[in-house]
């Protein structure tokens, strides 16, 4: 990236937290009408100047003061914003000064046949822009009543100034290419907002999809996205084992240490189960200190030794809040999917599995088949 256009990217960052200090975490909508009002006001600083040159050249001096008052106020307007922290008559009074800068320039040319008059259409596109419908109903109301009345007024009466020059037509294709071209950046940055508000709502719904099939404390699946997982490998006829873990003397853990320190110990243990697992496997937590583990397409060789390196790599967690105490141990039952039976059936006999551990001494896997580990 050049040097230069860094330079400006840092310059428009410093000044847009200067007029919205808070950015990051200003409500999506307020951010996104306050960079708006900074990036027509950045747009006027381009274009005024080179409307002012122009009238200059032309000599048309009526018209090149109240150009640079106007230019002034709508430049200014963000700052405006920033001391008075409202965004209504910051709106009002950028459009309004582009409006009667546009008004006074049909009075000096004529009639609505002024160069200018193009860009009344702007201002209830201003208007939407900077957050306000009723603001551009009510200008697009005041433009057209304004182009009415200046053509009744003064249509007959006021002979048209530049028509002796020697191209006349010089001013009309000025404003219209400032036009266009002030038309064109509103559109992108209409298409620049939207872009953002759908990345934000794709980022919303992420996180709420994400909070609803994960546990609050440890950050795993929860029981409904674990079960809902099992009837899909159920209805889909693979082959998969589902296994129950078990806290041993949780209860323990949470009368000698506290819930604080019992909320840690289930994060650390759902933690190291996660990273043991296959990506292609889904663990979740079941209710209380149990949790529930889907291996899918696993033979019983591989799910032992999966079992056991997780039994293995619990027993060796170390929690500093529970220092000179005894190590955390799990005990697991695991049962075999039977072609035929409910998605229930097998997690029942997993948990009857599981009683057979916790009867044989806990801090131990136990397979359905009574195979122990």
């Amino acid at each position: 990236m050049p040097a230069a256009t860094q330079a400006f990217k840092e310059h428009y960052k410093r000044y847009l937290r200067y007029v919205l200090p808070d950015t990051e975490h200003a409500p999506p909508e307020q951010a996104m009408v306050v960079t708006t009002l900074v990036n027509v006001s950045l747009l006027a600083a381009l274009l005024v100047p080179a409307f002012v040159v122009e009238y200059a050249l032309v000599q048309m001096w009526r018209l090149v003061v109240p150009l640079s008052v106007a230019g002034v106020i709508m430049v200014v307007t963000p700052l405006i914003y920033r001391c008075s922290q409202s965004m209504s008559l910051a709106r009002e009074l950028f459009i309004a000064s582009l409006f009667s800068f546009k008004l006074w320039e049909c009075v000096v040319f004529g009639d609505v046949v002024s160069p200018g008059a193009v860009w009344f259409v702007t201002m209830p596109l201003l208007a939407i822009m900077l957050g306000s419908v009723r603001s551009a109903v009510a200008w697009l109301v005041i433009t057209n009543m304004a182009m009415i009345l200046t053509h009744l007024l003064l249509g007959n009466s006021v002979v048209f100034p530049i028509a002796s020059t020697e191209n006349p037509h010089f001013l009309y294709i000025f404003s219209h290419i400032g036009a266009s071209f002030s038309i064109a950046i509103f559109l992108l940055i209409v298409e620049s907002a939207r872009r953002r508000a759908f990345h934000r709502l794709k980022i919303a719904n992420e996180i709420i999809s994400n909070l609803a099939i994960r546990d609050a404390l440890t950050g795993v699946y929860n029981r409904r996205h674990i079960v809902s997982e099992i009837n899909r490998a159920e209805d889909a006829a693979d082959s998969f084992s589902v296994c129950l873990l078990d806290l041993d003397h949780f209860k323990r853990i949470n009368d000698n240490h506290g819930h604080a320190v019992g909320d840690l110990v289930l994060q650390r243990v759902a933690g190291a189960v996660q990273d043991e697992i296959r990506q292609s496997d889904c663990f979740g937590r079941y209710g209380g200190e149990e949790f529930l583990l889907l291996l899918k397409d696993a033979h019983l060789a591989g799910s032992k030794q999966l079992l056991e390196r997780i039994r293995e790599r619990i027993e060796a967690l170390e929690i500093e809040e529970m220092e000179n105490c005894s190590r955390i141990t799990i005990s697991g039952g695991v049962a075999q999917y039977r072609p035929g039976e409910s998605s229930s059936e097998t997690i029942n006999r997993a948990d009857q599995a599981l009683y057979a551990a916790k009867a044989a001494g806990r801090n131990r896997i136990i397979f359905e088949s009574a195979n122990q580990l």
